[in-house]
């Protein structure tokens, strides 16, 4: 996608793990035995400093409502990647049951998957009928005429791969942990606004606009799909950042207009809290 364009990172499966945040003078600590939240998935919940400077990620400002209300610390581990994962590369991960990422999930009470950066025009493996690939060298301004290059077939053939991944990241994940209150992230639409969208001719912002809508729209909606399929929440990021009709500029966005800033993490967080993914009143 654009972001992979923008900004190449390292992956791996190291665990950010955080428990709680200390408790304001005067107020009570949170006490007993801790609720576990773990995250997997793109880059979207990894927070890195170098994506949103001294931002407190979605995942720790959800568990520390979570907190807020049942008074309980919530240790979050967080397994989500810095390079961005794809639902086909998570699945083949999960398929090799790491033992660390197997643990944090078997053993969680809320489990947050974000899969959606890496399934959005420009695509980066090959596929027939498709324009040729692109790469972590390829820069923003090639990022965009690959999209707009990028035919609505050759959407529904790369989604219709990436679906399959994501399928089997949620079954495994369900087999792991049948219990756990489960939420999948949907994406937003960064190409309206996008720097390089906006720089480029008309012709050609246009027909990215385009098809970068329609496999937003696309995987959003097999997203929720498969996600109600193994009885978990699909919250929608796409009207908080983009507007109701998903059209809009995506306003809670960090300077390199991919990744949320304070306010979109603030927001992510809100909408998950009022998601009623978990039931804080009977935790």
């Amino acid at each position: 996608m654009l972001a992979a364009a923008a900004a190449a990172g390292t992956a791996g499966l190291l665990a950010a793990c955080t428990l709680g945040t200390p408790a304001p003078d005067g107020t009570t600590a949170p006490t007993g035995t801790p609720l576990r939240l773990a995250v997997i998935g793109d880059d979207l919940p990894y927070n890195a400093p170098e994506l949103c400077d001294r931002c407190t990620g979605f995942a720790d400002l959800y568990a520390q409502s979570i907190t807020d209300v049942t008074g309980r610390p919530v240790l979050v581990e967080n397994y989500s990647e810095k390079a961005g994962a794809s639902a086909t590369g998570m699945a083949s991960v999960l398929g090799f049951a790491p033992a660390g990422l197997t643990d944090a999930i078997e053993k969680a009470d809320v489990l947050l998957v974000s899969l959606g950066d890496q399934e959005l025009p420009p695509f980066y493996t090959e596929m027939d009928g498709c324009p040729p690939p692109a790469d972590t060298f390829t820069t923003p301004q090639e990022a965009v005429a690959i999209a707009a290059a990028t035919a609505r077939t050759c959407v529904d053939a790369q989604l219709a791969r990436s679906r399959t991944g994501l399928a089997s990241v949620l079954r495994q994940v369900r087999d792991l942990n049948p219990d756990a209150a489960l939420g999948v992230l949907t994406h937003y639409n960064i190409a309206i606004g996008y720097p390089a969208v906006e720089e480029a001719d008309a012709a050609t912002a246009a027909a990215a606009l385009d098809v970068v809508g329609y496999a937003v729209s696309s995987w959003n909606a097999a997203t929720c799909e498969e996600a109600a399929a193994v009885g978990a929440t699909c919250v929608d990021l796409v009207p908080s950042f983009n507007g109701p009709d998903g059209t809009g500029d995506a306003a809670l966005l960090a300077d390199d207009h991919l990744h949320p800033n304070q306010d979109g993490h603030s927001e992510i967080a809100a909408l998950l809290a009022s998601s009623g993914l978990l039931a804080l009143d009977g935790k």
